[in-house]
């Protein structure tokens, strides 16, 4: 199997989508795997939160590019699993996570930026107070001494265009690829010692075998050797010994050490070359396979090249067309047998001749000509992939319905579109769906918008899969939902469009202007205030703003 380094680039995605464009021919360029979250290829999860499946991804890369400018980002509080990250923007999360998993970062920062960092460090209270009508938030300040007061330090550069960064890129990833391929080579060496081992210890016949054709005369200096080796250390424990037999018997033990550590590489060398040879053989790759796999599926990244060498998979060796015969929906153990494997439930592929790298796509079937992302499984096997969902037993198999997937091997061969099967009780659906809109719609009339939202939304998306999503019945539920959605956060928001207020706080502290929309569909910055002072219009949060009194 091949090897690429992957690395992750981590910036905020509108602000620097052309820097970030330019990385990304960069990379490939240099033969290496670019992890980019606009990527239309980017590794995502339905049903988990998007920003927290860039944290998985980047754990998967030895090497981050970080890039900071201006904006810090939409702060989220839901961070899953990664619940420390809670009120950090994605790219201060990414960043954060660089560090407390040990991999390389290489931070680019822009020198307008980083002018506005030494500005407001020599003095904070003062540069907040200030009007920087165009400078960085505050927050992204904050960010950039966070990362540069860490001991030790990441390596961290200016810039002022794409060129500086790229020039500076291709001194520095030479060195972090020698070192990504120095890891690489090393895993192979433990995984080619653990597959030997478990080979070894499951299998008398291939011990036999092994044992058969080691050179007779190493083997018997090794283990006279070791023999040898435990008389001297017995002696040396005896008390009653002068200071010169003493030191005799010491010279001899360690010249022993020495021949006992040739022999013994010599003789791994040769395990390793015929267990390996037994191992090309198909009875011993069967057994490899049936044997050494865990009697219950649990969390084995088809990337994870241990895992899947140690269940005897290979791409050299599984070419073809793989074959899906089933795609389900099923509920699962978050821990099994001791193995973890961090989720509840997932669509279940069963079919053959899966390669390692193999991935998976969706489609409705009466929309075979939209786009199609080609995704990565949770769990790998040759006949078997797991893709983790949401967990509601009702509502996650009821989104799948009238999908239809397929796998496809690195190669590029392409399995047959199978239709996703599952039991449905329509009728349980059906009274699912009453009940929440029933539900939605009196707390609405209660003025209960907060508490409506979810219950409508799960009607609508029942209504959707059991109705059709042209439905008077789904637009209707679809049209409250949303309804419910603006009224929610209308009643969280002390003011209304007209109004003229004063900015207390931000970025733009102390203009003054009216309230010309309000965005309530933004996750903090619900106000566009257009200034007196015939700037455009710009954004502030509810916290950021009081009324303006004349």
């Amino acid at each position: 199997m091949s090897y690429a380094m992957q690395v992750f680039v981590s910036s905020q995605c509108y602000e620097l989508r052309d820097l970030r464009s330019v990385i990304r021919d960069f990379l490939l360029k240099q033969q290496i795997n670019p992890q980019l979250s606009d990527d239309i290829d980017f590794p995502t999860e339905p049903g988990k939160i998007p920003y927290v499946t860039c944290l998985q991804t980047l754990e998967e890369c030895p090497l981050v590019i970080g890039i900071i400018e201006k904006a810090y980002g939409t702060s989220y509080v839901d961070w899953g699993q990664y619940k420390e990250y809670s009120g950090l923007s994605p790219t201060h999360a990414e960043l954060r996570h660089t560090i407390t998993t040990g991999k390389t970062l290489l931070l680019y920062v822009n020198k307008a930026t980083m002018a506005q960092y030494v500005e407001w460090c020599s003095d904070q209270q003062i540069y907040e107070k200030a009007i920087h009508k165009h400078g960085p938030d505050i927050k992204t300040l904050k960010l950039i001494h966070e990362l540069k007061h860490l001991n030790p330090a990441p390596y961290i550069m200016q810039y002022s265009d794409a060129a500086e960064v790229i020039q500076s890129l291709e001194g520095k990833l030479l060195n972090e690829i020698c070192k990504s391929f120095k890891n690489y080579e090393r895993k192979n060496r433990d995984q080619v010692g653990y597959i030997v081992d478990q080979v070894l210890n499951s299998d008398i016949e291939i011990q036999q075998k092994v044992h058969e054709k080691l050179n007779p005369i190493l083997v018997k200096e090794y283990e006279d050797l070791k023999s040898k080796h435990k008389e001297l250390e017995t002696k040396l424990t005896e008390v009653e010994r002068t200071q010169d037999s003493l030191e005799k018997i010491q010279t001899e033990k360690v010249t022993i050490e020495k021949r006992i550590n040739a022999l013994q590489e010599q003789l791994n060398i040769s395990r390793i070359m015929l267990a390996s040879a037994a191992v090309r053989d198909t009875r011993w790759l069967e057994r490899i396979r049936t044997q050494l796999m865990p009697k219950q599926n649990s969390r084995v990244p088809f990337h994870n090249d241990a895992e899947v060498a140690i269940r005897g998979y290979h791409c050299s060796n599984m070419r073809g067309k793989p074959k899906l015969l089933a795609v389900t929906w099923a509920q699962l153990p978050y821990n099994e047998n001791g193995l973890h494997r961090g989720y509840k439930a997932g669509l279940i592929f069963n079919g053959s001749e899966f390669s390692p790298g193999i991935t998976w796509a969706q489609r409705q079937k009466d929309k075979t000509t939209d786009q199609i992302r080609w995704l990565l499984p949770n769990i790998y096997f040759g006949d078997y992939l797991e893709v983790s969902t949401g967990e509601d037993p009702d509502e996650t198999p009821l989104c799948y319905r009238g999908s239809e997937f397929a796998v496809r091997n690195p190669q590029g061969e392409l399995s047959d579109w199978i239709e996703f099967s599952f039991s449905f009780d329509d009728q349980k659906l059906k009274s699912i769906m009453m009940q929440n809109a029933e539900e939605g719609h009196h707390k609405v009339h209660c003025n209960d918008n907060q508490g409506a939202i979810e219950p409508l939304r799960k009607a609508m998306v029942f209504s959707q899969f059991l109705i059709g999503g042209n439905s008077e019945e789904t637009i209707k539920l679809r049209n409250e939902w949303n309804d419910a959605l603006d009224n929610a956060t209308r009643a969280k928001l002390r003011f209304r469009e007209g109004t003229r207020i004063c900015v207390i706080s931000g970025t733009y502290s102390k203009q003054t202007g009216v309230i010309e929309k309000i965005g309530l569909r933004q996750s903090t910055k619900h106000y566009w205030i257009k200034p007196d002072n015939g700037d455009p219009l710009f954004p502030a949060g509810d916290d950021e703003v009081d009324i303006l009194n004349i």
